[in-house]
């Protein structure tokens, strides 16, 4: 273990916000919290785990060279970067210049071959960096708004979560999307479109849990309805249920799809049961 006074660990503890955060499970359990700012640069990075170990001088190092660089730019700091860098916070702090030290002292054989803090941030990263949506998909989303330009999320994305869970608020999308841990400046807008959806999609905001009633029928009932009405529509012969969650219903089968069948299914759906259903068809592989 490398002592590290309380003094220089000013990124210990988990955050109020944060933009992307990771788990390490392995002999000792960290997580790692990275925040970006509105520029996509790091802005701040904590961490939280076991006081006596040998990671928490490297979450130190790491806090500190990642501040201010774009994600590629992190990802590509090395462990020698890290030692570099403590080797000039040692030639201005007393305190530093006694971690180095003690590391020198608990490690003289060479560096970890593996860099938890490293691998956190880097997994971190690349966790955040594929979740958000590329700008440039308004070209393929036209008909869809941009709620939260921070990671990405549109209008449909909100229908399609409502449709799963009609009690779906500002809370839940924030865990499921990140959409709104970024600037915060769309937080209004986020709930002004769950509203929006919810009177467009005629979605009740009291069901808790996947046992409501759809047109007064229970779910399983529903299935039951739908199998019925599936039948009788010359377009869906070939097609089977392969989920109903809420009020989004997936199809599968060999037919060519696109969405002007997904929409005669939800226009006959309605007509015969009542119920408003979002359709999904995927062609089966």
């Amino acid at each position: 273990m490398i002592p590290l006074p309380d003094s220089l660990a000013l990124h210990r503890g988990r955050p109020t916000f944060f933009s992307v955060a990771y788990d390490w499970k392995g002999a000792e359990e960290w997580s790692l919290y990275v925040d970006l700012a509105r520029d996509g640069r790091i802005q701040a990075l904590n961490y939280q785990g076991p006081h006596r170990s040998i990671w928490p001088v490297w979450f130190e190092l790491l806090s500190r060279a990642a501040e201010g660089l774009m994600p590629d730019e992190a990802r590509r700091l090395s462990t020698a970067d890290l030692l570099l860098h403590l080797q000039d916070l040692a030639d201005g702090a007393e305190d530093w210049h006694a971690v180095l030290d003690a590391l020198e002292e608990e490690v003289p054989w060479g560096l970890p071959l593996v860099n938890v803090p490293l691998y956190l941030m880097s997994e971190a990263l690349r966790d955040y960096q594929g979740r958000v949506r590329s700008h440039s998909e308004y070209h393929r989303r036209p008909s869809e708004t941009l709620i939260c330009r921070c990671f990405g999320l549109y209008s449909g994305q909100i229908e399609e979560m409502l449709l799963k869970d009609p009690s779906l608020d500002l809370l839940k999308v924030g865990e499921e999307t990140r959409a709104g841990a970024g600037c915060a400046s769309c937080l209004d807008d986020i709930e002004e479109a769950i509203d929006d959806a919810r009177d467009r999609l005629g979605v009740d905001p009291t069901v808790v849990d996947a046992n409501y009633l759809v047109a007064g029928l229970y779910q399983a009932q529903l299935v039951l309805k739908i199998d019925e009405a599936l039948s009788q529509m010359p377009l869906a012969r070939g097609l089977f249920i392969t989920s109903l969650e809420g009020h989004q219903l997936e199809l599968m089968g060999n037919i060519e799809t696109s969405d002007s069948l997904a929409q005669i299914i939800e226009n006959e759906i309605r007509e015969k049961i009542g119920a408003r259903i979002r359709v999904k068809v995927t062609p089966a592989s």
